[in-house]
C-alpha cells in the first residue's frame, strides 16, 4: 500500500542521515546541521517504525495456526526487550551547571555558547561582534536586580526611573535637558516594538553588537519597548488555529459516522477487539516480560554482576585503539586516542579522538588541539584546535574548568591533509595550550610542549600538479625539472617552486641552489638547501611522482635591477654541480645552471 511504502522510505532516509555515510550532505547542503542535529532524526524513524509495527501486527493476523502467531509474536517482542535494554543503565548525565538564571548565564558567557548552543544559531544577524561578557551576566552572579538600560548612554544629570519590568517589556520615564541615544542590553530581534510617550518610535540598531538604541529627545519623556508578534508569526499562529481546527471536524465526521454504524456492526467491532487482543493469551506476554527483564534487572544484574554496566579503570579507557598515559604539566593526563587512518592523500580527511583526564580540578579553560607537524622543523601542515575539549560531531563541549577527575573527556578532531603535503611521514601531535597567552602545557619529563601520536605517512596525490611554466631539464641520469612557478611581486616575501620528479629512486641527497645573475652573468644573491627545507630529501623522493619544492626567498637587500633567475643542484658533500641537459634536445647547459627566467626587482 502507498501508506506503508511511504514509511518505508521515510525510516530509510532517516537511517540513512544518521549514519556516517551522509556526513557530504550534513557538510555541504545550506542550513542543514544548523536545522538538525543526526541523532533529532530518530523521532522521525520512531514515528516510521510505530506505523510499520501496525502493519506488522496486521500481516500476523493472515497467518494461519495461532502457535505460530503466538511464537513469531513471542520473538519479535524478545527482540525489541532485549534491543531496548541499554536504556535500563544510562549513560553519565549531562554536566550539571546550576539551577539559577545567573548559573546559565555564566555558562554561556564562560564557554561562549550564548543561547546554550555552539554555533550560536540564536543570534541575530545583526550580532557580528558576540561580548565576551555582559553587565547583566555580572549583576546575577552579584545577585542583584539588573537592569536592561545601559546607565552610560544616559547624559549627565538624566534620570531615569524604571516603570515596568518584564522578560520581553521594559518601561522608563527620563528627564534629560538634551536628546540621546538610550542604549539597552538586548538584541534586536524583529518583533521589538518602541514607543515614545504612547507613539511609535524607530529602533536603531548597534552596529557590530546588535544590541537595541532608541532616540530619546531633550525634556520629560516616557519609553515602552516590547516584544510583540510579526506578521510571519501571526501567519504561523493562524496556520497551526485552522489545523487545529480541521482536526477537530475530522474527529467529529469521524464520530457521526461511527454513530451511523448499525448495532450489530458496532458489537461485532467490540468483540473482535476484545477477543483479538485482550482475551488472547499472547496479549499478556509483552507486560509479563517486562516484569520478568525489570525482576532480572534488579535481583540478579545489579547486585551481583556488572554485564551492563562496564566502566573503565581509573586513568584507563576501555575500547581506545592506542593506550597512553601521557602526563601534561601535572594537570591533565592523556589517556590514549583513536584514529580512523595512519596513512592518507592529499585532500583526505584524518579524523582522531584524543581521551583526556584530569588530575585535579582545574580553574583554567584550555583548548585542546591536534596537529599534523613536519618532523624536520615541527612545521604545522594541518590543525584542529577545539575551543573546548569535546565531541564536534555532536556538537558538545565540555569547559576543562567544568572537569572532574573521576572521568575522561572524549575529544574529537578531523584535519585534512593539504594539497602542497608532500609524501613523507609526518607527526601527529596532540596537546593543550592557554588560549590567553597561547603557551602550552608541557609534557612531563620531555622538553615537548605537545604528545607525539603516531607518524603519518601521506602518499603521492593522484593527480599531477598544475605547472604554470612547463620547461624540461635533465640532472644528472633520473632527475627532471618539470617546470617552475614564479610569485615575486613582493621581494620582501617572494616564492618559487619548483616542480621535480625522479625516474628512478636516488643514492644521496643533493642541495638546490637558486641563484639572482646580474646583467653580467654575475651572482648577485644565493640561496642554498635541501628540497623542501629539508623535510623531503633527495634520497627519499619517490620514483614518477611529482614533488613541488617551495623555495621562499627573502629578496630585500637585492639592489633594483634586472636578473636572471637560475637554478640546479648540487652533491651536499662535494659540492659537485649534476650535469644539466636540455631535455628538448638542446644538449648540456652551460655550467650546469638552468636559467628559468628574467625578472626585475624594482624599489
Amino acid at each position: 500500500p502507498p501508506l506503508l511504502l511511504f514509511f518505508l522510505a521515510l525510516l530509510a532516509i532517516t537511517v540513512f542521515m544518521m549514519l556516517p555515510v551522509s556526513t557530504p550532505l550534513w557538510l555541504n547542503i545550506p542550513l542543514l546541521a544548523v536545522a538538525e542535529f543526526p541523532w533529532r532524526l530518530l523521532g522521525l524513524a520512531n514515528l516510521s517504525l510505530a506505523f510499520l509495527g501496525g502493519a506488522s501486527a496486521l500481516w500476523l493476523q493472515k497467518i494461519k495456526g495461532k502457535t505460530t502467531q503466538n511464537l513469531i509474536l513471542l520473538a519479535a517482542l524478545l527482540l525489541v526487550l532485549l534491543s531496548s535494554g541499554v536504556y535500563l543503565y544510562p549513560p553519565r548525565p549531562f554536566v550539571h551547571y546550576g539551577d539559577r538564571l545567573a548559573d546559565m548565564s555564566a555558562y554561556e558567557t564562560t564557554t561562549r555558547t550564548i543561547g546554550t548552543t555552539t554555533l550560536g544559531e540564536y543570534l541575530p544577524k545583526w550580532v557580528k561582534d558576540v561580548p565576551a561578557t555582559s553587565p547583566i551576566a555580572e549583576g546575577l552572579a552579584r545577585g542583584e536586580n539588573v537592569e536592561k538600560l545601559d546607565p552610560a548612554s544616559l547624559p549627565p544629570q538624566t534620570t531615569a526611573a524604571l516603570l515596568e519590568h518584564r522578560p520581553a517589556a521594559d518601561a522608563y520615564r527620563f528627564d534629560s535637558s538634551s536628546p540621546f541615544q538610550a542604549r539597552f542590553f538586548t538584541f534586536y530581534y524583529p518583533g521589538w516594538r518602541a514607543e515614545v510617550d504612547g507613539q511609535p518610535a524607530d529602533i536603531a540598531i548597534e552596529a557590530e553588537s546588535g544590541l537595541i538604541t532608541v532616540s530619546i529627545p531633550a525634556g520629560e519623556h516616557t519609553l515602552r519597548l516590547r516584544f510583540a508578534d510579526t506578521p510571519l508569526r501571526r501567519a504561523a499562529n493562524f496556520i497551526t488555529l485552522l489545523t487545529l481546527a480541521a482536526l477537530v471536524a475530522l474527529g467529529i465526521v469521524a464520530f457521526r459516522a461511527q454513530r451511523r454504524r448499525t448495532k450489530d456492526e458496532r458489537r461485532k467491532a467490540r468483540f473482535f477487539h476484545y477477543s483479538s487482543f485482550v482475551l488472547r493469551p499472547s496479549s499478556f506476554i509483552l507486560p509479563a516480560a517486562l516484569i520478568a527483564v525489570l525482576l532480572l534487572k534488579t535481583l540478579v544484574i545489579d547486585p551481583h554482576t556488572t554485564w551492563f554496566r562496564r566502566q573503565s579503570p581509573p586513568e584507563t579507557v576501555i575500547g581506545a585503539q592506542h593506550t597512553l598515559k601521557s602526563n601534561l604539566n601535572n594537570q591533565f593526563w592523556l589517556l590514549g586516542y583513536d584514529l580512523n587512518k595512519s596513512e592518507a592523500r592529499p585532500g583526505q580527511e584524518l579524523r582522531a579522538v584524543v581521551y583526556w583526564q584530569a588530575q585535579k580540578p582545574i580553574a583554567e579553560d584550555y583548548r585542546s588541539f591536534v596537529h599534523l607537524d613536519a618532523p624536520v622543523n615541527q612545521r604545522t601542515w594541518a590543525a584542529s584546535d577545539n575551543f573546548h575539549p569535546g565531541d564536534t560531531t555532536a556538537q558538545i563541549d565540555i569547559p576543562t574548568s567544568t572537569w572532574d577527575t573521576e572521568h575522561y573527556v572524549r575529544d574529537e578532531h578531523f584535519l585534512t591533509i593539504p594539497p602542497t603535503a608532500p609524501p613523507v611521514e609526518f607527526l601527529l601531535r596532540a596537546g593543550l595550550y592557554n588560549p590567553a597567552d597561547g603557551q602550552r602545557l608541557p609534557l612531563i619529563g620531555t622538553d615537548e610542549d605537545a604528545v607525539t601520536l603516531q607518524t603519518i605517512r601521506v602518499l603521492p596525490g593522484k593527480k599531477s600538479p598544475v605547472i604554470p611554466n612547463p620547461v624540461a631539464y635533465r640532472l644528472g641520469e633520473a632527475i627532471t625539472l618539470q617546470g617552475f612557478a614564479w610569485n615575486g611581486e613582493n621581494k620582501d616575501r617572494a616564492a618559487l617552486t619548483l616542480f621535480w620528479q625522479t625516474k628512478q629512486s636516488l643514492p644521496e641527497d643533493y642541495a638546490v641552489f637558486v641563484h639572482l645573475l646580474d646583467q653580467k652573468g654575475q651572482l648577485a644573491w644565493g640561496a642554498d638547501g635541501p628540497p623542501l627545507e629539508g623535510l623531503y630529501p633527495t634520497s627519499s623522493w619517490r620514483p614518477h611522482s611529482a614533488i613541488a619544492d617551495i623555495r621562499r626567498l627573502d629578496l630585500t637587500d637585492v639592489p633594483p635591477g634586472k636578473y636572471t633567475l637560475a637554478v640546479g643542484l648540487y652533491q651536499s658533500n662535494t659540492l659537485q654541480r649534476l650535469p644539466v641537459t636540455d631535455a628538448k634536445g638542446g644538449g648540456p647547459v652551460k655550467d650546469n645552471v638552468i636559467q628559468l627566467k628574467k625578472i626585475e626587482i624594482k624599489k
